[in-house]
C-alpha cells in the first residue's frame, strides 16, 4: 500500500498587518522599503510619502539590516530619521528615532495565504511542496497523508471448486489520488501453504483461472496498481475446498452382451469413486461401482444407447461428476468395425474407432495409413484405438482397418477404409520455454539442465541447485537527475539484484563512487556511503532510481552523467 502526500494548490492572496515599532527591539532583523512592492513572507518598515518629502532623503530606498553587527539609518537629517541596530548574539534589531520627526516608524509584516483554490496536488514526497507557504507562484497548504490504491473489495469465487477451471471477481478498488486504478494482480495460495504465487495479471475486475493439478484447496488474494507505478494492499479470500472430477474415457461403441470398460484418471486426495451408468432402459442414473479402482467392467445389455459419469469422494465428499457422451450399442456379431466407410474431410485430431465381437474370442488387427502398417497384432474385443494424427502422412491418404476373429464356423472378416487430408503442421518461429505435461505429471524437460544426467543418476539441474539468469547492458548518461528525472531500465526477467558500473577514471568521478549495488527487491531509500538513493520501481522486469540529495554532482552520483557511458548486470 502506497502513501501519498495531498495538497491544497491556489493562487497566493497576500495580507499585511502594521504596528509601530519606534524605540522597540523586535526578533530578527529589519527589512525596510520605500515603494508599494510585494516582498517574501516577513516584516519589512514603511515611510509615508509625506514623512518623505517633509523630513529629507532617505540613506537608501530599501534594504535591511542584518549581519553579525550592524546599524543602518533608514532616512534623516539633522532632526529626522532612525536607526536600526542589529544584535547577532540576540536575532534582534532595535528601533532607535534619531531626531524628533517624525514620531512614528511603521513596521508591515506581509503574508502569503490561501486565495482561489485551483486543484489537489500529490506527490510521494512530504517535501514536494511546501505546507502553508509559496513555490512556483502558488500556495500550497492543508498538506495530509492519504493510501491508495485502496485494497479491492468483495472478492469472490465458490466456496467449493468442482470444476477443473475457477472464475475470480471483485469490486474495483478506489484511488484517493488523482493516480487512477490501472491494473490487478491475482495471486493464489493452495493445498493451506504460506506461500503465494502470482496467476497473472488484468485490467478487468475478474480473472478466469485454471487449477493446478494435486489441488486440494485454495485461496485467492487480489490487489491494485494505479497508473503512478504504485500497489496498494491484497484483498484475501477465503479458503475453498478443491473437489475435481477425473478425466472419464469410454469406448465409442458397444455391442449387447460384450464387456464395456469405463476407466477414469486418479484424482489427487480422492478416497474412493462413484460410477454411474444410464443405459436406454433405464430412467434415471444408477449406481454400479464404488471403490478406489480407476476402472469398471461390465456386460452391455440388451440396450440400445449407454452413458457413464463418474466422481470422486473425498473424506466421505463427493466431488464433480464428469460425464461421457452416449455411446451406440450395437446388436450382437461375429464382428464389428465401429464408424462407415468414406471420406474423414481434414483432420486436426487423432482418429478413434472401436472394434468388438460377440465370440470372447481375441481379434486379430492390421492397420495400414497408405500402406504403411501402424498397428498389427491381437486385441480383445472392445478395444478403443486411436490412429495418432502425428503419424499420418501430410496431404491426401488412406486409412484400412483389417480385423478377423475364429468362430465356430470359420473366420469372420472386417475392413473400414477412410480418405482423409491432413494439412502440415506449422510451428511458431518464437516462443519461450514451457514444461510440458500430462495429466499433472512432468512428461518432458523444461531446461538443458533437467536433461543432463550425472554419475549416480542426478540431473546438472540438481547438482546445480539454484542456477541463475545473467543479462548485461549498457547505456549513455543524459545529465539529468533528480526525482522527475530518474533513471530507468528494464530487463527480460525479473532480477534480484543489479549492479551498475562506469569505465570512468577516478579523477573523472566527482564524488561519485565506483559501481552502485542494488539488491532486495524493495522500494524505498538506500544508502551506498555517501551517496542516497531513492528506489521508486523494481517491479516486474523494470527499476528506476534517483539520486535525491541535490548537489552539483548529482548525475554523476545518479549514474547518469552527460555523454558518459555506463554497464550493468542483472542477476535472476
Amino acid at each position: 500500500m502506497a502513501t501519498y502526500y495531498k495538497w491544497r494548490k491556489s493562487n497566493i492572496a497576500w495580507t499585511v498587518s502594521q504596528e509601530n515599532i519606534v524605540n522597540a527591539t523586535i526578533p530578527g532583523y529589519i527589512v525596510y522599503v520605500f515603494s508599494d512592492l510585494s516582498v517574501t513572507n516577513g516584516k519589512f518598515v514603511s515611510v509615508s510619502t509625506y514623512d518623505m518629502r517633509e523630513y529629507g532623503a532617505m540613506t537608501s530606498p530599501n534594504g535591511y539590516c542584518g549581519g553579525a553587527a550592524q546599524t543602518d539609518t533608514v532616512y534623516g537629517n539633522s532632526d529626522s530619521g532612525f536607526t536600526l541596530t542589529y544584535n547577532s548574539a540576540t536575532n534582534t534589531t532595535t528601533v532607535t528615532r534619531s531626531g524628533s520627526k517624525p514620531t512614528s516608524l511603521c513596521s508591515n509584516t506581509a503574508r502569503a495565504g490561501m486565495g482561489q483554490f485551483i486543484e489537489y496536488v500529490y506527490s510521494q514526497n512530504p517535501s514536494a511542496y511546501p505546507n502553508g507557504g509559496t513555490s512556483d507562484g502558488y500556495y500550497y497548504d492543508q498538506r495530509t497523508t492519504v493510501t491508495s490504491p485502496l485494497a479491492p473489495s468483495g472478492i469472490t469465487y465458490p466456496a467449493t471448486i468442482f470444476t477443473p477451471s475457477v472464475f475470480i471477481s471483485w469490486t474495483a478498488a478506489i484511488s484517493n489520488t488523482n493516480y487512477a486504478v490501472s491494473q490487478y494482480e491475482v495471486s493464489y495460495s493452495t493445498n493451506e501453504g504460506n506461500s503465494w504465487t502470482v496467476a497473472g495479471t488484468t485490467a478487468d475486475t475478474s480473472y478466469s483461472f485454471d487449477i493446478p493439478a494435486g489441488t486440494m484447496s485454495i485461496t485467492f488474494r487480489v490487489r491494485a496498481k494505479d497508473n503512478n507505478g504504485q500497489w496498494g494492499n491484497y484483498a484475501t479470500g477465503t479458503e475453498s475446498q478443491v473437489l475435481l472430477a477425473p478425466t472419464l474415457t469410454v469406448p465409442s461403441i458397444a455391442m449387447q452382451g460384450q464387456q464395456i470398460t469405463p476407466n477414469w484418471t486418479a484424482v489427487e486426495g480422492a478416497d474412493s469413486y462413484t460410477l454411474q451408468r444410464k443405459s436406454s432402459a433405464d430412467e434415471d442414473w444408477v449406481e454400479v461401482y464404488s471403490g478406489a479402482d480407476t476402472s469398471y467392467t461390465e456386460t452391455v445389455g440388451t440396450w440400445t444407447s449407454i452413458q457413464y459419469r463418474v466422481q470422486a469422494v473425498f473424506d466421505d465428499t463427493p466431488g464433480g461428476w464428469a460425464t461421457s457422451n452416449s455411446v451406440p450399442v450395437i446388436s450382437a456379431s461375429a464382428l464389428v468395425i465401429s464408424g462407415q466407410d468414406g471420406d474423414l474431410g481434414t483432420l486436426v485430431n487423432d482418429v478413434p474407432y472401436t472394434i468388438s465381437t460377440d465370440t470372447g474370442n481375441a481379434i486379430t488387427i492390421r492397420t495400414t495409413v497408405n500402406g504403411a502398417v501402424i498397428l498389427e497384432g491381437t486385441v480383445p474385443s472392445g478395444t478403443a484405438e486411436r490412429i495418432p494424427v502425428l503419424d499420418l502422412v501430410n496431404g491426401d491418404g488412406t486409412i484400412v482397418i483389417e480385423a478377423s476373429v475364429e468362430t465356430d464356423s470359420g473366420t469372420v472378416c472386417a475392413v473400414r477404409a477412410w480418405t482423409y487430408t491432413k494439412a502440415p503442421i506449422t510451428f511458431p518461429n518464437a516462443g519461450s520455454p514451457a514444461q510440458l505435461t500430462k495429466e499433472g505429471k512432468n512428461v518432458w524437460p523444461k531446461t538443458l539442465a533437467e536433461c543432463v544426467r550425472l554419475p549416480g543418476g542426478r540431473t546438472l539441474e540438481e547438482v546445480m541447485g539454484f542456477p541463475c539468469q545473467v543479462f548485461m547492458g549498457s547505456y549513455i548518461g543524459t545529465g539529468v537527475y533528480g526525482v522527475d528525472s530518474p533513471n530507468e531500465l528494464t530487463f527480460p526477467f525479473k532480477p534480484k539484484a543489479v549492479v551498475i558500473g562506469t569505465n570512468m577514471e577516478a579523477s573523472e568521478t566527482y564524488n561519485q563512487t565506483s559501481y552502485l549495488w542494488l539488491y532486495g527487491m524493495k522500494r524505498g531509500q538506500i544508502s551506498s556511503s555517501p551517496q542516497q538513493y531513492e528506489i521508486l520501481n523494481w517491479e516486474d522486469n523494470t527499476l528506476s532510481w534517483y539520486y535525491f540529495q541535490g548537489d552539483a554532482y548529482g548525475a554523476n552520483r545518479q549514474f547518469n552523467a552527460q555523454g558518459v557511458g555506463y554497464f550493468y548486470a542483472a542477476f535472476g
